[in-house]
């Protein structure tokens, strides 16, 4: 839980308005093992996966989303009519990101590498508008 408290703590201070992390709730309770966010393309001018595509490349271990939403699950099919999930689809696909293996054996120093990554790309946030996504699939880290 340190670690959680310390990276949300460092990326809330860069107080950018493309990033919102996404509360846990009873974190007194609750471990949290990761560490997720909600990316804004449209004020950012930047999409989501090459803000994502660029942290990997810095070496930060994020992850963009699930391969299916549980209401794409057959087991879950009373839920799979698309107009009841859209705001799931577009936080899947289009603004949520995350960190995972928060706990040991990664310490501060881990966390601190996430932060400085997520740091450099902000701060070259204005290259990064020029590029544009081709369908690239992300996977779940690297």
């Amino acid at each position: 839980s340190n670690n959680y408290k310390y990276l949300i703590k460092k990326i809330t201070s860069l107080n950018s308005s493309y990033i919102k992390s996404q509360r846990v709730t009873h974190l007194e309770t609750f471990y949290s093992y990761t560490a997720a966010f909600r990316w804004d393309s449209a004020s950012s001018g930047v999409h989501r996966d090459v803000f994502c595509e660029a942290l990997m490349k810095e070496g930060a271990p994020v992850f963009t989303g699930y391969p299916r939403l549980m209401s794409e699950q057959r087991l879950h099919s009373k839920y799979s009519n698309t107009n009841k999930t859209k705001n799931a689809q577009r936080l899947n696909k289009d603004e949520f990101f995350g960190f995972l293996c928060l706990g040991n054996p990664n310490g501060k120093l881990e966390m601190e590498l996430i932060f400085k990554c997520i740091e450099k790309v902000l701060n070259n946030i204005d290259d990064l508008k020029r590029v544009r996504i081709n369908n690239t699939i992300i996977s779940l880290g690297r």
